[in-house]
């Protein structure tokens, strides 16, 4: 089958088809993508095989129909359709490793929490009971106008929690604006100079991500 590769320069993935001869980017039909991580170098770092499925984890942001809500460091790896989908929310600096034990998924690695448990550098999940099926979190901004030439508007449900910060990425995930601290319910985003294109504004909250799409002219 597919070969991967965890280390592409800039990226995190690549891949080998079992009739190609050379890496390539996953082609994320469904519009999924692993995006730029949180802290250092964005990386897969270790895979992992549950139930005949792929399993990636590493410091990455996984970005996709689930406006990035439900997955962080560690995803599933769609063959179908060449997309990922995010698993559970981590909190901390990355996910070294990921395994399958007793129909439970575990990861490995430096970080102190997943999904809101706190938990010492390991944890597990019964992925039986649905973890793929919760429901995502309501999303924390509104975005005007879109599409945008210019100044886009970015306007908080309620007032964000102290040392919120807003980034733009584009669509490969790589960062194009300088991170943004979120102290109040609406502010500004200069965003005139960006090629035209589409982007997504990345909300980092007490420790969860979230991010909304929007058209550059």
């Amino acid at each position: 089958g597919l070969i991967f590769d965890g280390m592409n320069t800039g990226f995190g993935l690549a891949l080998i088809a079992p009739s190609d001869t050379a890496w390539s980017l996953p082609a994320f039909s469904n519009g999924s993508l692993l995006g730029t991580g949180s802290m250092g170098v964005s990386a897969v770092t270790g895979f992992g095989e549950h139930n005949g499925e792929v399993y990636l984890c590493g410091n990455f942001n996984v970005f996709g129909p689930w406006w990035n809500s439900d997955g962080s460091q560690a995803a599933l790896w769609i063959d179908a359709t060449e997309d990922v989908a995010g698993i559970a929310w981590i909190n901390g600096p990355g996910v070294a490793a990921v395994t399958s034990y007793n129909g439970q998924v575990v990861i490995g690695g430096e970080f102190q929490s997943a999904n809101m448990t706190l938990c010492s550098n390991v944890a597990s999940s019964d992925l039986i009971q649905g973890m793929l099926d919760r429901d995502a979190e309501p999303l924390r901004v509104k975005l005007s106008p879109v599409p945008v030439a210019d100044v886009l508007t970015v306007r908080f449900t309620e007032r964000p929690e102290e040392g919120t910060r807003l980034t733009v990425v584009d669509a490969s995930g790589r960062t194009v604006m300088d991170p943004v601290a979120a102290r109040d319910v609406q502010l500004t985003l200069d965003v005139g100079t960006l090629p035209a294109g589409s982007y997504w504004l990345q909300t980092t909250e007490a420790g969860r991500v979230q991010a909304s799409g929007f058209v550059k002219h």
